[in-house]
């Protein structure tokens, strides 16, 4: 096992209740504190509680946040808290616009950043360029897809994509403590 996730609270709606979700969350962080695994998270619409749940913990982890898509604010509270964060093709999809300016602002630094499709979700136009005739099919997103959400990365930091790849598989390796 190299990591403990993807866990974490989805506030959603149709999602289990806030109670019960924290009711297993808080146990997965404590193995992931026991085992001293880097944690994969997973956080939608419960910032706050997320946060106080992970603050409740001695001796996090690394951690990830996986498929980022909250605000330049929690994004702080991630990177002060240490975290990666994780970009997915919802950097290529209009609604991602947040993410780009958050680049172009520096306030994801590339060093804090691992790069995921979050496969077969967060489809986005062309995503599957590579497997299917209708290239203008969204979903399901592919593996294949890393290179776009790369390229947008790039163009915003105004940096090869080779850098990006370089930098971020680093990190991720950094982050599962495969280096």
């Amino acid at each position: 096992m190299v990591a403990v996730g993807e866990c974490g609270l989805d506030y959603s709606p149709g999602f289990p209740t806030p109670e019960l979700q924290m009711e297993w969350f808080l146990p997965q962080l404590d193995l992931a504190c026991t085992l001293n695994k880097p944690l994969f998270l997973h956080e939608r619409l419960a910032h706050e509680p997320f946060i106080a749940a992970l603050k409740s913990k001695e001796n996090l982890p690394p951690a990830c946040v996986h498929c980022f898509t909250g605000t330049a604010e929690e994004a702080r509270v991630y990177l002060d808290m240490g975290f990666y964060i994780g970009i997915t093709g919802y950097i290529c999809k209009p609604h991602g616009a947040a993410l780009q300016t958050m680049l172009r602002d520096g306030l994801l630094p590339l060093e804090q950043l691992v790069v995921e499709t979050d496969a077969p979700y967060m489809g986005f136009n062309h995503c599957r360029r590579y497997e299917a005739k209708n290239i203008k099919r969204q979903y399901p997103n592919v593996p294949t897809s890393l290179p776009s959400i790369v390229q947008v990365i790039a163009e915003c930091l105004n940096i090869s994509p080779r850098e990006v790849a370089d930098v971020t598989t680093r990190n991720a390796r950094r982050f599962l403590r495969l280096i």
